[in-house]
């Protein structure tokens, strides 16, 4: 009977993810020999019945990139600054109006020396008019800082792209760790079952203690809690990804893969300095400051010349003037050119000069930022990297102290709790595993995202 239990316990062991290696058929952003976790499909408590949806990754983030809050709110800010464009280049046209008077009079008028008649008559004034009126510089320069203002736009919904595609990356693998680690808590139930029934059988047949039965049976609700605790936790997981997708968040979400892998997006190895110099050239959040600031040199310009620059007034009017329709034409054109000294105009030109200064600062620090999250980015992926390959040496090590106790047993020289301790080692040197492998995969997001290339084709090496 204790041989069979050996056997159903180390096959039980069995169905916990294993390590495998990528084949050579694996996507160019997984590394060739990086090790990866199977995934079994869970079978867990629904947020509501009879709702759930499998979710690919590829397909996430394509629905991210459609109908994430954040992108579309950057295309809605950009429309309207494409509009504001528009605007300032109409400033620049001239305005046309159009106008029918007519009028009847019936009594007494003063002809134009002063004398007074009792008249009836009517007039028809149907008239046209083109004006032009704008200070030639403000008119430019405001032009120039709307067009740059669009152009900070674009940039602006790339960010917002990128940041998106990374948050719901990072939270498919944060759904992906949870399905993990249900399968992890649920071979650990299995295992710490037959330890249980192990240990139940070796008392009543003389050979164990009541004492290793009760820490058998301990260990099998301890883990039973933890079943419940990684499906809270995928459940979550699955909330806050149905979130950013716009999905109903009571529908469940089940990942599709079959596995985790450790993906390379970007060499951590690569020298600092050519990280940086993509961050610096990449990141569209920082090109985006720069543009503004660039926006705000021109509107300071603009408020300069709307302070000391000439005011340009014309007018063309078509117009005609009669008793009836038959009119007599007659065209009326005229022109000015004027100053204004305000004082609220110079004080406009002071603020703008401030805003243009604020916009240089901002786009310095931004710059200060990109180079330590690049760094700090870097770190973080090096460091995840050293630990996977400790994490993958770990659980090999585990199952060959596993082995070696069941040999022990068999031989008879072996204790229960050596079985105990052994499976309790295996199922934290797996966890282990999973997290330094998501853990990885996370810090490849955040350095990918930290350079300013995160796109949906990056993120998945098609």
């Amino acid at each position: 009977m204790m041989r069979c239990g050996l056997r159903c316990f180390i096959a039980a062991v069995a169905v916990l993810p294993h390590v495998v290696r990528a084949d050579a058929s694996a996507s160019p952003t997984q590394e060739s020999d990086a090790p990866a976790v199977s995934l079994s499909a869970i079978e867990i408590r629904l947020l509501e019945h009879d709702r759930k949806l499998p979710v690919e990754y590829r397909s996430a983030l394509q629905l991210a990139a459609a109908n994430h809050f954040d992108i579309l709110q950057a295309r809605a800010r950009l429309e309207e600054a494409r509009a504001a464009r528009l605007r300032a280049a109409g400033r620049m046209l001239p305005s046309l109006s159009g106008s029918l008077t007519a009028r009847h009079i019936d009594g007494e008028i003063q002809a134009s020396f002063g004398e007074l008649d009792r008249k009836a008559f009517g007039t028809i004034n149907p008239a046209s008019i083109v004006t032009l009126q704008f200070n030639p510089g403000q008119a430019i320069f405001d032009l120039l800082a709307a067009h740059r203002r669009v152009v900070a736009g674009e940039l602006v919904e790339d960010t917002a792209t990128q940041t998106a595609l990374a948050r719901v990356a990072v939270q498919y693998f944060e759904l992906l760790r949870a399905q993990a680690q249900v399968n992890i808590a649920n071979a650990s139930v299995a295992t710490a079952a037959e330890i249980a029934r192990l240990a139940r059988d070796r008392q009543q047949l003389g050979l164990g203690l009541a004492v290793d039965t009760a820490r058998a049976e301990a260990r099998l609700a301890r883990e039973q809690v933890s079943v419940t605790a990684a499906e809270e936790r995928f459940r979550n997981a699955s909330i806050a990804l149905a979130e950013s997708l716009r999905l109903e968040p009571a529908v469940l979400l089940f990942p599709t893969e079959e596995g985790i892998r450790a993906e390379t997006l970007v060499d951590p190895d690569r020298p600092l300095d050519a990280l940086l110099a993509d961050a610096l050239a990449r990141q569209p959040e920082l090109r985006a400051l720069a543009t503004e600031s660039n926006a705000a040199a021109n509107a300071r310009t603009a408020a300069w010349w709307r302070a000391l620059g000439p005011e340009l007034y014309g007018t063309v009017e078509e117009s005609a003037i009669g008793r009836s329709f038959d009119v007599n034409n007659r065209q009326v054109y005229g022109g000015f050119a004027g100053w204004t000294l305000a004082p609220s105009s110079l004080a406009d030109a002071r603020m703008a000069e401030a805003r243009a200064v604020q916009a240089g600062l901002r786009r310095d620090q931004l710059a200060q930022a990109v180079k330590a999250e690049v760094v700090r980015a870097r770190d973080a992926a090096t460091t995840a990297k050293e630990r996977l390959g400790a994490a993958a040496r770990t659980v090999s090590a585990a199952k060959q102290s596993l082995a070696l106790s069941e040999d022990r047993i068999k031989g008879g020289v072996g204790l229960q709790l050596e079985a105990i301790e052994a499976q309790e080692a295996l199922v934290a040197a797996r966890t282990a595993l999973v997290e330094s492998i998501i853990d990885y995969n996370v810090s490849q997001v955040r350095l990918l995202r930290a350079i300013g290339n995160v796109s949906v084709a990056a993120l998945t090496g098609r």
